[in-house]
């Protein structure tokens, strides 16, 4: 693993400062970011297989980084990013729920690598792991939508230099999936596939470029059936290919594999969906 300090080169300058939202942070219009809510139990506790060798992610690095940001005010940025020992393949961006940037979650980044992609993994809970479901919903809700977006939308820009095509899907769970949707409209250059875990947007599409894949759980007390059908409506308006599936049987979060509500076998297919999916 690589340890980096802000003053570090090329990895700060193409991170940015997590302080400061980006010249491409959020605003105007239709693309406002909005965060759903994701009250998902926390995932920890098991690590990943360390899969392949540990290196700095700078120009010169090959396969797997774990970055560590210092900003200005302090804050830890965590970053996780792993490849193929072949060399780069296609860019995923693979964002976490709010309870953060967890063992589980870097275990799904390894697998995605095993099928060949570069996978790129930022930790938008800025090093945090809250330890209740409430301290979780009190952080989201003081989160600053600046300085996710700043986050999420340099590093889909780093993975897209990092990666062996110009284009990178985004798969995201809970929060995640919400912050995939809303940058897949301000990265249309960019980003052409996103997933989406129970997470949604009300937002104009207008401009993006993308595929769409949905997963939802049967019951979602966080999700509204009206948000779901005004997103697919806004996206049926522009013509997007969307596919949403709906698990019987099903709740919120149930693609933890720590919490309460996982589902392996709805999980399975879901997973297997989506691997389809980044293939496709």
């Amino acid at each position: 693993m690589g340890r980096w300090d802000a003053s570090s080169g090329g990895v700060s300058r193409a991170w940015g400062r997590c302080g400061e939202p980006t010249a491409a942070a959020p605003g105007g219009g239709g693309h406002r970011l909005r965060l759903a809510r994701d009250h998902r139990r926390r995932l920890g506790g098991r690590r990943g297989r360390a899969r392949h060798v540990a290196h700095a992610l700078d120009p010169a690095s090959a396969v797997t980084a774990l970055v560590e940001l210092i900003s200005s005010d302090v804050v830890r940025d965590l970053a996780y990013f792993i490849q193929d020992q072949a060399g780069p393949g296609p860019g995923v961006l693979l964002l976490h729920s709010f309870w953060g940037l967890t063992s589980s979650f870097k275990a799904l980044a390894d697998g995605l690598a095993d099928e060949g992609h570069t996978v790129l993994a930022p930790d938008i809970n800025f090093g945090e792991f809250p330890d209740t479901e409430a301290e979780a919903v009190e952080q989201l809700g003081q989160a600053s939508p600046d300085r996710l977006a700043s986050l999420v939308l340099t590093s889909a820009q780093l993975l897209a230099e990092k990666s062996a095509e110009p284009t990178v899907s985004v798969v995201g769970f809970g929060m995640g999936g919400s912050l995939g949707l809303w940058a897949s409209v301000r990265l249309h250059s960019i980003i052409d596939r996103v997933v989406s875990f129970y997470g949604t947007q009300q937002i104009d599409f207008a401009g993006s470029q993308s595929r769409y894949q949905v997963h939802l759980a049967e019951e979602d007390p966080y999700i509204e059936e009206d948000e779901i059908a005004f997103m697919e409506a806004t996206m049926g308006l522009e013509s997007l290919a969307v596919e949403t599936y709906r698990y019987p049987g099903t709740r919120h979060g149930f693609g933890d594999p720590d919490g309460d509500s996982f589902d392996p076998e709805s999980f399975d297919l879901a997973w297997k969906r989506t691997v389809e999916f980044l293939k496709g």
